[in-house]
């Protein structure tokens, strides 16, 4: 599947595409990625319910990860013809140690269910310290799943918080959300999924030893919120650009970047990563440290490699 896409977001770049060509590869895109997120979240709905989900701890330089995640949905939002709007609290450490694709998981479950849900009006992604000021909702809201969890000077309490003016829930329906295949909205919306992401995000907001709260009302929009307890990376230094996509740990994050690609390297690299081809950019990153054209990104390079982050590759190498 992530080769379908992969060489489908390859031909999409064609100039002298024809337009009905074109939309006929937007059209397949759009179903393979929905295919892809049904399949993956089959295979994680299984792997929670048979214990054998497993979290794997690394180092996050937060405010890069965030932002990447803002901005896929800034233009996701867009199409739709919605307002995105993102808030990063200004007290956030620079990293944390979390697993990464977990994360990702759920702040992108949120966020999906955020846009799919909202026709018309705004959708709001804030992120800071648990005790931070300015949280709609406040500390109230219903608890969807896992418990009150507590933080000290080594795991700092971040809430993750995603607000719509979409459709809203009654409360009547509150404590079905977490259940898998259970859906409400309109059948429109419905067709959209499964009814599998609120409960991966349940899932894995208890695995990380956290809570989810819900504040809604059918007609008025929703607020989900959640707090985990996340450790502190020493690893992780604050960095001059905040939206530093490399996310450089200490001891790099100031060194100038040296990177000696060439336009038709950068392409290369970038076919191989929307093709999903684990191997083929392993090998490809491996055969330009060789020849000393990624300087100080090979590391970074071969930890998103390893990581199956390969949309970041693209990005970084587009």
């Amino acid at each position: 599947m992530n080769g379908i896409l992969g060489y489908t977001q390859i031909l999409e770049r064609d100039q002298g595409l024809a337009e009905r060509h074109r939309e006929g590869l937007g059209v397949i895109r759009q179903s393979g990625d929905y295919l892809l997120t049904i399949i993956n979240d089959l295979l994680d709905i299984s792997k929670v319910e048979s214990t054998h989900l497993e979290l794997y701890p690394g180092d996050i330089p937060l405010r890069p990860f965030l932002q990447r995640i803002a901005e896929s949905f800034r233009v996701r939002a867009g199409e739709q013809g919605l307002a995105f709007e993102y808030h990063p609290g200004s007290t956030l450490p620079a990293g944390i140690r979390a697993d990464e694709k977990r994360l990702r998981q759920l702040l992108v479950n949120l966020l999906s269910n955020a846009v799919k849900f909202t026709e018309r009006g705004t959708v709001r992604f804030l992120v800071d310290r648990a005790d931070a000021e300015g949280f709609a909702g406040g500390s109230r809201g219903t608890l969807l799943a896992g418990t009150e969890p507590a933080g000290d000077d080594a795991r700092w309490l971040i809430r993750f918080q995603v607000e719509d003016s979409g459709c809203g829930i009654a409360p009547a329906q509150f404590a079905q959300l977490a259940r898998p295949f259970y859906q409400v909205g309109q059948a429109t919306h419905k067709a959209e999924g499964l009814g599998l992401g609120l409960a991966l995000c349940g899932e894995l907001v208890e695995r990380m030893g956290g809570m989810l709260r819900l504040s809604s009302e059918a007609g008025r929009g929703s607020v989900f919120w959640v707090v985990l307890p996340l450790p502190v990376s020493d690893a992780i230094v604050a960095l001059d650009e905040p939206n530093d996509p490399l996310g450089r740990p200490a001891g790099v994050a100031k060194e100038p970047l040296v990177v000696q690609l060439g336009p038709e390297q950068a392409v290369t690299l970038h076919d191989l990563a929307l093709m999903g081809d684990v191997g083929g950019v392993l090998a490809y990153l491996e055969e330009l440290e060789a020849q000393g054209r990624l300087g100080n990104m090979a590391p970074r390079l071969r930890q998103l490699a390893q990581n199956f982050q390969l949309e970041e590759i693209a990005e970084l190498a587009q």
